[in-house]
């Protein structure tokens, strides 16, 4: 299918800026278009009967390539707004993005105020979102409950943890948070990170490729759809793949490592495999046969 496929309508302007999973337990999509919002459901992994709408309306500046893909059935879609510094939401069966309750002074951060930029992001332990944050200089892992909350919950920040001094985290290029064990991983240079949040604001070097090799993406093998999740996946939480390249020579690589998933310490040598390009992004679908 071409883009305009995708639509019920084709939108005027062909921008796509960001696409994604949408929501724990059931199925969606979500695709940020020239600044615009849409989102369907579909009810069949066989065929396509549904798709993307009229855009969302209501208020809001410059959004993240984000959108929360493991968000609970309250919210229709969930964007992070930039030029505000503020998460925003479209409730279920509504059609315009909206802000939260006022929140608790006790949570961990202010969804509606948080102050700094979103960098990139992972869901994670407990299907929580965890993401990188720069407020100037500083980097914060900020970490919010959008899969049992709704718009009217106080305290949706679960985390905010000030990893400024941690090893080239203003380089850093992807992160992957952890479903069992709480760390999370990012690649930055020529290396992947392990970073212990709750016991250190700095990360613990886990991997290093060759000097000539920079890390453009790091992700764990796990599934958003929770059913499904550890019932049917292969392997849950064990395996990790980081994608490398190499500018000079023009070669990209993979390497599949074997991991402890309470801690992330990767166990025996990496599969390594030559691909055709530079990967940025990964993801892992579990194949539906009858």
């Amino acid at each position: 299918m071409d883009f305009g496929n995708f639509f019920y309508e084709k939108p005027a302007t062909t921008k796509p800026f960001y696409y994604g999973a949408g929501g724990v337990g059931y199925r969606a999509e979500m695709i940020i278009n020239d600044g615009k919002v849409y989102s369907t459901s579909f009810t069949s992994g066989l065929s396509r009967n549904n798709f993307f709408g009229v855009a969302y309306g209501g208020d809001h500046g410059e959004l993240a390539a984000w959108g929360s893909d493991v968000h609970g059935n309250k919210y229709e879609v969930l964007g992070y707004d930039q030029t505000n510094e503020r998460f925003t939401c479209v409730n279920k069966n509504t059609v315009k993005f909206t802000s939260f309750s006022a929140q608790d002074p006790a949570a961990a951060f202010d969804v509606n105020n948080v102050g700094a930029k979103l960098l990139m992001a992972d869901w994670g332990r407990s299907y929580y979102d965890y993401m990188l944050m720069q407020k100037d200089q500083n980097y914060y892992l900020a970490i919010a409950n959008f899969v049992t909350s709704n718009s009217g919950t106080t305290n949706i920040g679960q985390g905010w943890y000030d990893i400024s001094t941690s090893p080239e985290i203003a380089q850093a290029t992807s992160i992957a948070a952890a479903y069992l064990g709480e760390y999370v991983l990012y690649g930055a240079g020529s290396k992947v990170y392990n970073l212990k949040y709750r016991s250190s604001p700095q990360a613990e070097v886990l991997w290093s490729a060759s000097a000539a090799e920079t890390v453009t993406c790091v992700r764990l093998q796990k599934y958003y759809y929770q059913s499904l999740f550890l019932a049917m996946m292969p392997n849950p939480n064990a395996i990790l793949h980081v994608a490398t390249w190499n500018e000079a020579s023009k070669e990209g690589k993979l390497y599949q490592f074997q991991i402890n998933p309470a801690n992330g310490a990767i166990l025996g040598e990496p599969r390594v495999y030559t691909v055709p390009g530079k990967i940025k992004d990964m993801a892992w679908k579990k194949a539906m046969e009858r």
